[in-house]
């Protein structure tokens, strides 16, 4: 009787963890379905989205007024920096890097 009720004990654990198994390979199925279902989804709103162009036309001389910029004058600057300037910045640019 005592092995009787063993064998039936291992008989339904084996059941249950078969059922197990399966709902769990089922869960795992599913899963990947939705998954793969959302990416295409996804796919096809982005490729959707991209071909649509979206132009504007507003008239904006209501909002913004330009004026008359051709002949204006302008001083040209001219900036000299020597080699040891230079080097003295990036001496100082690392120093305040190495600290931080």
């Amino acid at each position: 009787m005592v092995e009787s009720e063993g064998k039936t004990f291992i008989i339904i654990n084996y059941i249950n963890s078969r059922g197990r198994y399966d709902m769990n390979k089922k869960l795992l199925i599913g899963s990947g379905v939705v998954v793969a279902i959302v990416a295409v989804i996804a796919i096809i709103l982005v490729f959707v989205n991209n071909k649509q162009s979206k132009e504007y036309n507003y008239d904006l001389s209501k909002y913004v007024k330009v004026g008359n910029y051709k002949g204006l004058e302008y001083a040209s600057q001219k900036a000299s920096v020597t080699d040891e300037e230079v080097d003295v910045e990036i001496q100082r640019r690392l120093q305040k890097a190495a600290k931080d």
